[in-house]
């Protein structure tokens, strides 16, 4: 990392990038694949097109091996203020929670998923009540609910 930003990252930002580094390592490898931050970025509803995902991937991977390690995912970070954008981009809380209901990791909550999700607190939810719920849920019409589609849900409430 550049001197010229040590003065302004502090030990909490580190940790913030860690943590968003963390979000982004989906298999846990210790480096990020470009398809990882593909389905992060399409998980967390985030507008970018291919053309700049594409620039900002080459960007990060600066020893151009396929994959973005810590270090450099920390120093892309810090050099374009990517902490502050995820920061208002993203709510952990929502997420954590997502990603707890997505149990397989495609970055949806699928029928059977969101199923479980409602019987997990004891409530008796039939077939039809299920499909009520995906129904209302799933803005887009794709018989899921992606991140943004749970985040809307979650800040209106589930009643």
């Amino acid at each position: 990392m550049s001197h010229l930003f040590m003065g302004e990252v502090t030990e909490e930002n580190i940790k913030d990038i860690k943590g968003a580094f963390d979000i982004l390592d989906m298999d846990k490898d210790g480096k990020v694949s470009h398809g990882e931050l593909r389905s992060v970025i399409r998980l967390l509803g985030l507008l970018c097109s291919e053309k700049d995902l594409d620039n900002m991937i080459q960007e990060m991977d600066s020893d151009g091996n396929g994959f973005v390690e810590y270090k450099e995912f920390e120093t892309y970070a810090v050099a374009n203020g990517l902490l502050k954008k995820l920061h208002d981009e993203i709510d952990y809380e929502l997420l954590d929670a997502f990603k707890y209901f997505d149990k397989d990791g495609n970055g949806y909550i699928e029928r059977e998923e969101l199923k479980a999700v409602l019987t997990m607190f004891g409530d008796k939810m039939t077939e039809e009540d299920v499909d009520k719920v995906l129904h209302e849920v799933d803005t887009n019409g794709d018989g899921r609910i992606d991140y943004p589609e749970f985040c809307q849900q979650m800040t209106k409430g589930w009643c």
